[in-house]
C-alpha cells in the first residue's frame, strides 16, 4: 500500500491585490474585523470568487469568507478560524483578490496596486523615480516616489498634481509645482 500525498496548495494568481487588513479578532467565536481599503465600496472581499490570506514570508493561501460592512469595514468569518486565540493570530494580515477578479474601473479610476512600480515622470520629462508605496493618511492618497539614491518624495494623488496615468507605459507624470518636488542634489 502506497502513501497518498498530501493535496498541493493552490498556486496564487499572478497579481494579487490587497483589499483589506485584518485588525483585531471581534468577538469570541473567530470573527474578525476588517478594516477595508476601499471605504466606499468595502465589499469586494464579499463578492469575490476567491480570497487570499497573505502572511509573508508564507505564500498566499486561498481562505473562504462569509461576512457584513461595519463602520469601518468588514466583519469577517473565515473558516476554520473558530477561537478568539486563532482570530487574534491573524492581526495585521492582509487580505486579498486575483487583479482578474476585480471589476473593470472607469476613464481616471486606478486600483491602487496597478499605481505600485510606476515610473513617475516630471511634466518636463525627466525621471522623478518609481512608485514604491501608498499612504492613505486620510482624505486624500499619497504616492512616495522613490528615487534610485533612495530619496523619497510624497505627491499627493490628485488630477493637478498627477495630471497622467499610463498603466501600458507603466508611467505617471507629476506636476513639477513649486515647493513640491525638492531641489536637485548639488554634486
Amino acid at each position: 500500500m502506497t502513501a497518498s500525498k498530501p493535496p498541493l496548495a493552490p498556486k496564487p494568481p499572478a497579481k494579487l491585490v490587497p483589499l483589506g487588513r485584518i485588525l483585531r479578532a471581534h468577538g469570541t467565536s473567530g470573527a474578525v474585523a476588517v478594516k477595508a481599503y476601499n471605504p466606499d465600496s468595502p465589499t469586494g472581499l464579499l463578492t469575490a470568487p476567491k480570497v487570499w490570506l497573505l502572511s509573508p514570508p508564507d505564500p498566499p493561501r486561498p481562505v473562504a469568507v462569509s461576512g457584513r460592512t461595519a463602520p469601518f469595514g468588514l466583519i469577517l468569518k473565515i473558516r476554520r478560524v473558530t477561537v478568539r486565540d486563532d482570530a487574534d493570530a491573524l492581526k495585521n494580515l492582509e487580505l486579498a483578490v486575483a487583479r482578474d477578479d476585480l471589476p473593470p474601473l472607469d476613464e481616471g479610476e486606478y486600483y491602487q496596486a496597478d499605481l505600485l512600480g510606476l515610473a513617475a515622470y516630471l511634466d518636463d520629462g525627466r525621471l522623478l523615480g518609481q512608485v514604491a508605496g501608498l499612504l492613505d493618511p486620510g482624505g486624500a492618497l499619497v504616492l512616495v516616489v522613490r528615487d534610485e539614491d533612495g530619496s523619497e518624495c510624497l505627491v499627493p494623488f490628485s488630477d493637478e498634481l498627477v495630471p497622467e496615468v499610463d498603466l501600458a507605459a507603466g508611467r505617471l507624470t507629476v506636476a513639477n509645482w513649486p515647493g513640491l518636488i525638492p531641489s536637485p542634489k548639488s554634486p
